[in-house]
């Protein structure tokens, strides 16, 4: 950190960690200082396991963008309509007229793309890249086990500390990785900016983030999940919310309440 923003940087911390403190009632919640991993908030974020849907899609990504067989730029068309194993996983985002690439399934949210990408990996791979991560996860033992762990719906649960934890480590690989992941980091960043995680955005700052929606456990209550960074393109700060009885879209508006407070500081 350059010489006079100790200062600064602190400042911004206690402003964010009040805001969240005051607008994120009810919700898991947890932020992350992506530099240091300090926990910079926390709330019940330890008590809440749950599959975590979309949110895992970037890292699911990175799986398909290191296999030799996928390409980025191939496109599928999204029929909407999506059923796996007697369970109904239809995406969420409007009609497009045009079939979509990888940076914008990401942005989108694209259930389709993803189940249909699934089949481009090995189980083996996919649970070993969820892992690298930090995420626990199960290989699949069959092709509708693997579809659904691509979209984060089997195989997989996690607690908002260790989707945090992920995401920090997403935003840290983001420094070094290469040319090939160009189209994650814009699908991640067209999330936030015009896709399913736009309620998220705040005015005045760039993030990158994705929304989430499942159930628990037992399968009687819905789960909204945001997890994201700010800025989208040097990230200071990781923010999880999980939301109870609620959908990704509804856990977006909290973290944006966050974000506004974080960019009225003057950090873009």
């Amino acid at each position: 950190m350059p010489p006079g923003r100790k200062g600064y940087h602190q400042s911004i911390i206690r402003t964010f960690v009040l805001l969240l403190i005051a607008c994120i009632a009810g919700a898991a919640t947890l932020v992350l200082d992506v530099r240091t991993g300090r926990v910079l908030f926390e709330d019940t974020a330890g008590t809440v396991s749950a599959a975590p849907g979309s949110v895992l899609k970037p890292f699911v990504a990175i799986a398909l963008l290191e296999t030799s067989t996928f390409r980025p730029a191939q496109r599928v068309a999204c029929a909407r309509q999506l059923q796996l194993k007697g369970r109904k996983f239809d995406c969420s985002h409007p009609a497009l007229a045009m079939p979509l690439d990888l940076s914008a399934a990401l942005a989108y949210s694209c259930n389709n793309y993803f189940v249909t990408m699934s089949r481009r990996l090995e189980p083996v791979r996919l649970a070993a890249g969820l892992q690298r991560f930090g995420l626990n996860a199960e290989v699949a033992g069959t092709a509708d086990q693997l579809a659904m762990q691509a979209i984060g719906q089997w195989g997989i649960e996690c607690t908002p500390a260790e989707l945090a934890a992920a995401y920090r480590r997403l935003a840290l690989f983001r420094r070094t990785a290469g040319a090939r992941y160009v189209p994650l980091w814009s699908g991640i960043a067209g999330a936030a900016e015009f896709g399913t995680a736009q309620l998220a955005k705040p005015a005045g700052l760039r993030i990158a983030g994705k929304t989430g929606t499942t159930l628990n456990r037992s399968r009687t209550e819905t789960l909204g999940w945001f997890a994201g960074w700010a800025p989208v393109g040097t990230p200071e700060f990781v923010a999880v919310v999980l939301a109870r009885g609620s959908g990704g879209p509804d856990a977006a508006p909290e973290a944006r309440r966050a974000f506004e407070r974080f960019a009225a500081r003057g950090v873009h």
